[in-house]
């Protein structure tokens, strides 16, 4: 019976999945990512669930003109998606090199500059991984 009624109250929470698709954000609308703040000026789509276990997971997509900005970084890109279960964070382009990552290197290291079509932020670990063509750069320290 345990299990029936998890997924009872699973398939309630599916059916309540909050869209905000049809609406468009304002320019300054902003929404708290575990330590990542984002804003956007598009569309936004947010979906809550409960994995097996029932506890709650959700995942976010937004599109136009999207920033997001974290303790260590700050990126820009057309898309954003991010799955709580899985703690990655995706920014999207439709063309290379339009989605910018800035972050600061371990310790005293220098800053950098990562542009790329698509960059996954692994928040658990900040591990970084790119798809398309791309750039890296280091910029000199502020003096």
């Amino acid at each position: 019976m345990r299990v029936n009624l998890r997924k009872c109250a699973a398939m309630i929470v599916l059916a309540a999945v909050v869209t905000v698709g049809t609406q468009t954000a304002k320019a300054d609308q902003k929404v708290g990512l575990r330590g990542v703040q984002v804003s956007w000026d598009g569309r936004g789509e947010m979906q809550y669930l409960l994995n097996d276990d029932g506890e709650p997971t959700f995942a976010i997509q937004l599109t136009g003109n999207v920033v997001a900005r974290g303790k260590h970084f700050e990126a820009t890109a057309d898309r954003l998606m991010f799955d709580s279960r899985e703690g990655l964070l995706r920014l999207e382009s439709e063309a290379d090199g339009e989605v910018r990552l800035f972050y600061r290197m371990p310790g005293d290291g220098p800053r950098a500059e990562l542009t790329a079509r698509k960059i996954d932020i692994r928040l658990s670990d900040s591990r970084i991984e790119v798809e398309g063509a791309g750039n890296l750069k280091t910029i000199e320290k502020e003096r």
